[in-house]
């Protein structure tokens, strides 16, 4: 089973990919901090990977500063487009989801390309995703779930994602449609508010 120790040898491996790639376009930049914008709300799994990945990033690259900016919203157009206004000097990073290379361009007129506007570095990983009910669902199971929400007034659960058009919302709902159940959709920026009210029992 993947452990925090793992994750953390992964993304050191990786900050030495990141490292090796961006040495020439930012070597006459080497004093200027580094931004890695990420499209989600702080405190998420994307959050917690980008953090883990500044640290390694900045011992790869000598103690250079790198920090982490959280830009949720519009399902990663804000932080998209912070990048691609931003300087382009290799000194603003993207943290990029499919959510915006590969959903958004179908379901929504973008003013840039994300395809041809950014340039890959590296994958910087992956996320499972889980279905997680609050404590006072008589759950345990993903079909004692179903059984559940089946006997529910349709539309009457709340489920959360980390915004519309994520990978998070629509393989629920893809999920949902297959169980032959229908829940409300409520979107957060991001997964860290989304527990939150999870825990609160909202959602």
């Amino acid at each position: 089973m993947p452990t925090r120790r793992h994750a953390i040898t992964a993304l050191a491996s990786l900050a030495s990919t990141f490292a090796a790639s961006l040495s020439l376009p930012v070597q006459a930049q080497d004093q200027k901090t580094l931004r890695l914008v990420i499209p989600f709300a702080a405190g998420g799994s994307s959050d917690g990977m980008a953090r883990l990945l500044a640290t390694r990033l900045s011992a790869e690259l000598g103690g250079r500063t790198v920090i982490v900016e959280p830009t949720p919203g519009g399902s990663g157009l804000l932080a998209a487009r912070k990048v691609l206004n931003g300087p382009s000097d290799g000194t603003m990073l993207l943290n990029i989801s499919p959510t915006t290379t590969i959903i958004l361009p179908k379901t929504t007129k973008l003013d840039f390309d994300p395809l041809t506007d950014f340039v890959p570095v590296s994958n910087m990983g992956s996320n499972p995703l889980v279905l997680g009910v609050h404590k006072s669902v008589p759950a345990t199971t993903l079909t004692e779930f179903v059984t559940w929400a089946k006997a529910q007034p349709a539309k009457s659960i709340n489920f959360a994602s980390g915004g519309s058009g994520t990978s998070t919302h629509l393989v629920a709902e893809l999920f949902f449609k297959r169980a032959g159940i229908q829940l409300t959709h409520v979107p957060y920026k991001g997964g860290a508010p989304a527990l939150q009210d999870l825990l609160a029992g909202h959602v």
